[in-house]
């Protein structure tokens, strides 16, 4: 159970990281370029999966510091996405049995409980659909994407 779910978080943070190195080949000024989407750009998509993600860290940990970020630039977004995966893989590994249920307050106060592994599935498919919506931008766009599907990560772990 504890190899799977890592394993679904290590698979979020490639994704991610394969998304945003493949924007690094777009023209200057497509990341923050403004769209008709679900989110104004690219870069709010990014903002919004890192925040979500900050959000459902500070339920497992409590005592992490996170605070709602506007990443602007492609290396910082990186930079931010690297080290909260490190903390929340760590933090994790090191405090829940993954089948230990988390107690936790929703946006609207509501009580819930969830198992860590069943949240990590949710933030790995919450960051899937949102990485779909950058996809679509960047066709909008007129460019390639690149594919962040599950069987790509897998495949190369060999």
């Amino acid at each position: 159970m504890m190899e799977e779910s890592i394993q679904l978080l290590c698979y979020h943070n490639w994704a991610n990281l394969k998304l945003l190195n493949r924007m690094k080949e777009f023209p200057a000024g497509t990341y923050t370029k403004q769209l008709n989407g679900t989110f104004p750009s690219i870069s709010a998509t990014f903002n919004h999966i890192f925040n979500i993600d900050q959000q459902w860290f500070k339920r497992f940990n409590p005592e992490s510091l996170t605070k709602t970020i506007d990443l602007k630039g492609i290396e910082e977004t990186k930079e931010y996405f690297l080290e909260l995966h490190d903390n929340m893989k760590g933090f994790i590994i090191n405090h829940y049995d993954f089948l230990q249920n988390v107690q936790y307050e929703n946006s609207k106060g509501e009580q819930f409980q969830n198992s860590i592994d069943e949240l990590i599935r949710h933030i790995t498919n919450h960051g899937t659909y949102h990485r779909g919506n950058i996809s679509t931008m960047i066709r909008q766009l007129g460019y390639e994407g690149v594919s962040t599907d599950y069987i790509f990560f897998l495949r190369l772990k060999g």
